[in-house]
C-alpha cells in the first residue's frame, strides 16, 4: 500500500516537472542533413584509393563518390581507448562536427581514424584539436 502511494506521488511530481521545465533538446536533423555511414564493404577498398591527411588527433581519409551526399566512417580502436563511454563520446563529437559541415563535403566519403592519445591532456583537448583539423581540411579542399 505504502509503495503504491509512493509511486503515484513520484509520477505526479515527475509530470509536474515536465510541465514546468521544458527540456532543451536540439532540433532533429532534416532528412537532407542526416549523416549516412559507410558500410563495412566500403571500408575495404577505401584505404587504397583515398587521400590521407594526418594530425596528432586523427587520420582523415578522403575519397570522392558519385553520390549526392557525403558519407562518414569512424574508427576508434578499443585498444587505444579502453572505456566505451569515451569511445562513444569521441564518435558523437566527430558526428556532430561533421553534421555542421555536411554541405561542404557533398560528393565525398570520409573516414576518421582516431589516433592513440598520448596522455590525458590530449583527450581533454580532443574536441578543439579536431575542430582545427576540420578547418584545415576544408581549406585544402576548397
Amino acid at each position: 500500500m505504502f509503495r503504491a502511494s509512493l509511486k503515484i506521488k513520484n509520477k505526479i511530481a515527475c509530470n509536474e516537472m515536465k510541465r514546468n521545465h521544458s527540456l532543451k533538446v536540439s532540433p532533429p536533423l532534416a532528412k537532407e542533413t542526416k549523416i549516412i555511414s559507410l558500410k563495412s564493404k566500403d571500408f575495404d577498398s577505401f584505404f587504397k584509393k583515398a587521400r590521407r591527411k594526418s594530425s596528432t588527433v586523427a587520420v582523415f581519409y578522403i575519397k570522392t563518390n558519385a553520390l549526392q551526399h557525403p558519407r562518414l566512417g569512424m574508427i576508434v580502436k578499443k585498444s587505444y581507448i579502453k572505456s566505451a563511454v569515451k569511445r562513444n563520446k569521441i564518435k558523437r563529437i566527430i558526428r556532430e562536427q561533421f553534421r555542421t559541415r555536411i554541405k561542404k563535403w557533398v560528393g565525398y566519403d570520409l573516414i576518421v581514424f582516431v589516433n592513440k592519445p598520448k596522455n590525458k591532456e590530449a583527450m581533454d583537448s580532443f574536441k578543439t584539436d579536431l575542430e582545427k583539423q576540420w578547418l584545415h581540411l576544408e581549406n585544402l579542399h576548397r
